[in-house]
């Protein structure tokens, strides 16, 4: 679809949200504004417990000339929700997902590239359910990591990586220790080293108690520590930030508390912290951004 080309000079990408009684649905896409501007921003969806969300690609701008939207059959698919990252060269955003078919979900990826969204390509393709991508981008140079879980007997967090175009991806690599469930990773560089969350359930999967762990990457394979205990038996979603110079982790540790814990400049990790919240608006909008203040303080 050809745009004026002045469209094209800015690129908003967003998850648009619709708040309704039941269920809460979203579209992903770009929107085109004709105004000049140049900025980009991201708009996380508004979803409940328990995951997987399959309405996260319900499409209500078909037909708009400023909205170039990304996957529209995604909700009848059954597909999951997405990943989005921001393209550290022309800045455009990439999305993978969990991509629903007849043998159970692979990984996809598509990006923007200024013209339309790209066909989704495959990233990762077994005779397994892969699951909740987690996009990451090496500063050093512009490589982008997917880092996901595989959903079968012994569930386990894998890594795989492509260079900035995209072209070829690395054979997957274990990242999780070897026959213990986890699930749900997060990751972020810091100073240059991949390092990745994920919880670990060593009680056997969807048992509680289990552990929030993090691996960090030696050139050679992931080394794992275990950061903290949890008796919440839901998605515990850990999420790992780098900023400045402080690292610090969160994870939903009860139905109404979210625990974080930064890691001190000797290496070791502070105390464990308990921000509480009363609804799950109030969780993932003001309690991680106060987390956020609390851990740069």
């Amino acid at each position: 679809m050809n745009r004026p080309a002045q469209f094209a000079k800015c690129m908003l990408l967003c998850v648009c949200t619709l708040v309704a009684v039941s269920p809460i649905v979203a579209e992903v896409g770009v929107i085109v504004r004709p105004d000049g501007t140049a900025s980009s921003m991201i708009f996380h969806i508004i979803v409940d417990d328990p995951d997987p969300i399959t309405v996260a690609w319900t499409p209500y701008h078909v037909g708009n000339p400023n909205f170039d939207l990304l996957n529209i059959n995604g909700t009848v698919a059954g597909d999951h929700k997405p990943s989005l990252l921001m393209d550290s060269g022309p800045g455009y955003p990439i999305a993978s997902w969990a991509s629903a078919g007849s043998g159970g979900f692979d990984l996809v990826i598509s990006r923007f590239d200024g013209a339309g969204w790209t066909a989704p390509a495959t990233v990762a393709d077994s005779a397994d359910n892969e699951l909740d991508p987690y996009l990451v981008v090496d500063p050093s140079d512009g490589s982008i990591h997917v880092l996901y879980w595989i959903h079968d007997a012994v569930p386990r967090v894998m890594h795989t990586f492509a260079p900035a175009d995209l072209s070829s991806w690395s054979t997957p690599r274990l990242v999780s220790d070897p026959g213990v469930a986890a699930c749900r990773p997060s990751a972020a560089f810091v100073d240059g080293v991949l390092h990745v969350a994920f919880e670990m359930h060593s009680s056997g999967f969807g048992n509680a108690p289990r552990q929030i762990a993090v691996a960090e990457y030696d050139g050679e394979g992931f080394s794992n520590e275990i950061l903290a205990t949890t008796q919440y038996a839901m998605n515990n979603w850990p999420e790992i930030h780098f900023e400045g110079q402080e690292l610090w982790i969160d994870w939903i540790d009860a139905v109404d508390g979210m625990a974080w814990t930064r890691r001190l400049p000797s290496g070791s990790w502070d105390a464990i912290e308990v921000e509480h919240f009363d609804t799950i608006e109030e969780r993932d909008f003001r309690i991680r951004g106060l987390i956020r203040r609390l851990a740069l303080d």
